[in-house]
């Protein structure tokens, strides 16, 4: 008792007149801490203090130290909890969230110093450390097509938390078919396109965790085709030739990946996406089919091909010879024509510029041959004129001669009287 009465007397008494207060400083006046945590409310003074108090959230007194006497209350929550700094900061270790609320401190000087006391409130709060973080589906098997799926967040602690949701590397937000709301996401419907990793992170102002789940979504099969790889190259579809080796490979979207089986002329031959053959038979030759099955979907689809087998085909490689030797055939016909063109066109353009062959006969151009001079009875001049062999007893022409030289061809052998005369008819040759 008189213990706390000192104290309440000094409390009264200890105030001084003047108009300046203790000088007291504050890092913060909000302090965040976690349970379980040591929490520091810390303040600083500038001057001799005569005394220092520190109040609960409630009010009641938790500590007070007078003239260096530290008196901690007995009885609290804060008993074998709480010290006081040097500095008078008050710490309380492990700190629980019935600790939370405001502080207060009141620092008092020696009345010799004439200043006024001065108080600081401070506010705690005390949060819950976020802890493992898990997402949960509302699906196990995730199919493409399903009305609703959704993402549930939990922590296995923490307190005043949000949520934070991340598809892949982007934050996810709503869109016409996700709601994010807290803890939850909703798709609907659900479609390929949502498979992904989905991440939550839960955090309040103390801490932070995060966790992801993978969402596959099932689909298909669909787009099946066969592709066929073998050592031939004929030109003609479907057909490959005998003794070489090949594979048919069946393909087809499907998550997960479809299961494979082949039939050839309707029976199942063999399981897998694909066939080797090391050296084709003729008995290889026919119809393939491979169906694939969706064990998530449980649809199955289908895609088939034809094969037969030669022991002689046209290649690629040859078809490509014949057509460069056809093109180049073409190619030199076409060039025979041009030339032969060009040079019809030249026979043309050369007779069109040689002068033009006399068509009417000039008596006075004649050139009457020595001989004919040695027969008065020649009436040149007068046409037609007869031209007479040199013993007179034959006729060779009745014609004129032309500008050029006249030689006698040979007789023909037949011979007529005229008058006294013996005419022999004959044909002359004209050398221009």
């Amino acid at each position: 008792m008189k213990g706390t009465a000192r104290c309440h007397s000094v409390l009264s008494l200890s105030p001084g007149s003047g108009a300046v207060e203790v000088t007291v400083t504050v890092d913060s006046s909000l302090v965040q801490s976690g349970v379980g945590w040591n929490t520091t409310l810390s303040v600083a003074n500038g001057s001799d203090l005569f005394s220092v108090v520190w109040l609960d959230p409630r009010g009641n007194n938790i500590l007070t130290r007078i003239n260096g006497v530290l008196v901690i209350k007995p009885g609290t929550q804060y008993e074998g909890r709480v010290e006081l700094q040097a500095n008078n900061s008050l710490t309380i270790r492990s700190t629980e969230p019935r600790d939370e609320g405001n502080y207060t401190v009141t620092m008092e000087a020696p009345a010799s110093l004439d200043l006024t006391p001065n108080s600081k409130v401070l506010r705690l709060e005390v949060y819950v450390p976020v802890t493992n973080v898990s997402v949960a589906l509302s699906a196990s098997d995730v199919v493409e097509g399903n009305a609703e799926l959704r993402l549930t967040c939990s922590a296995l602690t923490g307190s005043n938390v949000t949520y934070t949701w991340r598809k892949g590397a982007s934050v996810l937000s709503n869109s016409s078919r996700v709601t994010v709301s807290g803890s939850e996401v909703r798709i609907q419907p659900v479609n390929r396109n949502d498979a992904d990793s989905y991440t939550c992170t839960v955090h309040n102002v103390i801490s932070t965790s995060s966790h992801s789940q993978r969402l596959t979504v099932y689909y298909g099969p669909e787009s099946a085709a066969i592709q066929r790889d073998f050592e031939s190259d004929c030109v003609v579809p479907d057909q490959f030739l005998m003794g070489r080796s090949g594979r048919l490979s069946c393909n087809g979207v499907s998550v997960p990946a479809g299961v494979y089986k082949w039939f050839h002329k309707g029976q199942n031959i063999q399981n897998g996406s694909s066939i080797p053959f090391n050296s084709t038979r003729l008995k290889h030759g026919g119809n393939y089919t491979c169906t694939i099955l969706n064990t998530k979907t449980n649809k199955e689809i289908t895609a088939s091909t034809q094969i037969i087998i030669v022991d002689y085909c046209l290649s690629v490689g040859a078809v490509v010879g014949i057509a460069i030797g056809a093109a180049a055939g073409l190619l030199l016909l076409i060039l025979l024509i041009i030339f032969l063109v060009q040079r019809k066109r030249a026979q043309k353009n050369k007779a069109v510029n040689k002068p033009p062959l006399k068509t009417t006969f000039n008596q006075s151009e004649a050139k009457v041959l020595p001989w004919m001079n040695e027969y008065p009875e020649i009436r040149r001049g007068i046409s037609p004129t007869p031209i007479y062999s040199a013993d007179h007893m034959s006729v060779y022409s009745i014609y004129p001669p032309s500008t050029g030289s006249m030689v006698a061809s040979t007789a023909d052998g037949e011979f007529r009287l005229s008058s006294s005369r013996t005419t022999r008819s004959g044909k002359l040759s004209t050398l221009v």
